[in-house]
């Protein structure tokens, strides 16, 4: 096959994978509102409530992650408007959009070799990891880094019919290289997962600079406004498939990490306390998200 042949198919597939975005399945109503307005300084935090509690099935799901131990963690929750008291609008609003996406991320991938519930364990550790980080170094983006590192896999689900139907040579590429799985997405596809995970994200109506960040994780010097949340995230991305969380993307590049840390100023030792813990918690959290979808 000659190049020209082989930027033709490229081509052709990166077409078809913009529109299996535009054809996915809309996000819950009330969960792509709670997404709009995640952001905003004068929200109506009261009216979004209220419509909350018109959704018995979101409220009980939501009330049950906020006793989660990494949510809760202080005594039970046992209504909504404990829930706001204790754990504040803004993050009772995350816990919403957790468990809107959770079965979208909980599914097996067979191209990308993850079994079912490993891309949302590992999408949770990275969350936490990311959002610890962010507290510690006194950021100023702690509403949305959580956010940010729950979804920054998203563009998997959707590219996982595409790399199967790729074949098996590509998939070994893809899993096995030491490479960033970007790189051999782009080779093959002319789009990567973060780019097609920015865009669903823009189809569901999620604030720009959270589809940004998802967008640029991987490559950082893509994005100017928002390199050191996205830094933040792929940090947090290395270090969950260090712990054996990986999200399907071959060896960590450790050189990236190093980077990452260094340019945080993050001592490594104080790094690995601050991080101490989050796989397990990450864990939990995730089996709690599956058995809600499950039931």
């Amino acid at each position: 096959m000659t190049d020209e042949d082989m930027d033709a198919e490229r081509g052709q597939t990166e077409a078809r994978i913009r529109e299996a975005i535009r054809r996915q399945p809309p996000m819950p109503a009330l969960c792509g509102e709670v997404a709009r307005r995640i952001r905003e300084p004068n929200a109506d935090f009261g009216e979004l409530a209220e419509k909350m509690r018109m959704d018995p099935g979101v409220t009980m799901n939501v009330l049950k992650l906020a006793n989660s131990t990494y949510f809760g963690g202080g005594g039970r929750v046992d209504s909504l408007r404990h829930a706001f008291v204790r754990l504040g609008a803004r993050r009772l609003f995350q816990l919403v959009v957790a468990q809107g996406v959770a079965s979208r991320m909980a599914s097996r991938l067979v191209g990308y070799g993850l079994e079912p519930g490993a891309l949302l364990r590992h999408s949770l550790c990275v969350a936490m990891t990311a959002e610890a980080l962010t507290r510690k170094l006194r950021l100023g983006f702690e509403e949305t880094i959580f956010t940010a590192g729950l979804l920054h896999d998203m563009g998997k689900p959707v590219m996982d019919a595409f790399v199967l139907e790729s074949g098996p040579q590509a998939q070994t590429r893809l899993r096995n290289e030491p490479l960033s799985s970007e790189t051999v997405e782009m080779d093959l596809f002319g789009i990567t997962h973060a780019e097609v995970g920015s865009l669903l994200m823009t189809e569901w109506g999620f604030p720009i600079d959270l589809a940004e960040i998802v967008r640029a994780h991987h490559r950082i010097a893509a994005t100017t406004l928002h390199e050191l949340p996205a830094r933040m995230v792929r940090l947090a991305d290395g270090f969950a498939a260090c712990s054996g969380f990986g999200g399907g993307s071959g060896e960590v590049n450790s050189e990236l990490l190093a980077e990452d840390k260094s340019k945080l100023r993050l001592d490594p030792e104080a790094f690995d306390q601050l991080a101490e813990g989050i796989p397990e918690k990450a864990a939990e959290l995730e089996n709690m998200l599956t058995m809600i979808h499950r039931d």
